[in-house]
C-alpha cells in the first residue's frame, strides 16, 4: 500500500481530508468500497471507516472537524505582545543581568497574562513560534582581540604544521 507521510502533521491532516472527500464522492457514485480504497492508496479498514460516517451523515460527516487539543492559553495577540518583549530584552521586563530563561519567560507570562506555564509546555509553545536555545558566547575578560589577531598575523604562519602536499603518497612502496 502506497501511503503518503508528510513532515508536518498539518499538511498530512489536509491530505487525508482530501482522501475523506475523494472517497465521499466515490461512494456517491456508487463505488464499492474495495475500489475506492485501491484508487486512493488507502488502508481498506479506514476506507470502511468512512463509508461507514458516509451512510450516517453524508458529505458533512467527512469534513474535518478543526483542531484537536484544547484552547490555547495565549491568543495571537498575546503571543504577539510576548515576543516583543521577548525581543525587548530581559532588562527591559525588570530583569538584572544575563539572557532570557524559561523560567524568567514563565513570569513573565504569569505576571502580564495570568497565564501559568511549566517551563516544557513553555519551550514548546515558544519552539513551534520560531524561537531556539542560545548559548550565550563566554570570552575572559582580559582577551585582547588586537592582540590575537597580531599574534595570527606574524606567529601562525611560522608555527603551524605544512602538510605534505602529495598526502603521503611518496613513501608508498610497490
Amino acid at each position: 500500500m502506497n501511503t503518503l507521510r508528510l513532515a508536518h502533521r498539518k499538511d498530512q491532516q489536509k491530505v487525508w481530508a482530501r482522501q475523506r472527500l475523494r472517497a465521499g464522492r466515490l461512494f456517491a457514485r456508487g463505488w464499492r468500497q474495495a475500489d475506492v480504497a485501491r484508487r486512493i492508496e488507502v488502508d481498506p479498514r479506514r476506507v470502511n471507516d468512512w463509508h461507514q460516517r458516509w451512510q450516517a451523515g453524508g458529505m458533512p460527516a467527512l469534513r474535518s472537524k478543526g483542531p484537536v487539543g484544547g484552547k490555547p492559553k495565549l491568543d495571537q495577540r498575546q503571543w504577539r505582545e510576548l515576543e516583543r518583549i521577548l525581543d525587548a530584552g530581559p532588562a527591559k521586563a525588570g530583569f538584572d543581568a544575563g539572557g532570557w530563561t524559561l523560567a524568567r519567560i514563565a513570569v513573565v507570562v504569569a505576571d502580564r497574562f495570568g497565564v501559568v506555564y511549566h517551563r516544557y509546555g513553555l519551550w514548546y509553545q515558544l519552539r513551534r513560534r520560531g524561537w531556539s536555545v542560545h548559548h550565550p558566547v563566554v570570552a575572559a575578560r582580559e582577551r585582547d582581540q588586537a592582540a590575537i589577531e597580531a599574534w595570527r598575523r606574524r606567529q601562525w604562519p611560522r608555527v603551524r604544521k605544512r602538510g605534505t602536499t602529495t598526502w603521503g603518497l611518496d613513501r608508498v612502496r610497490r
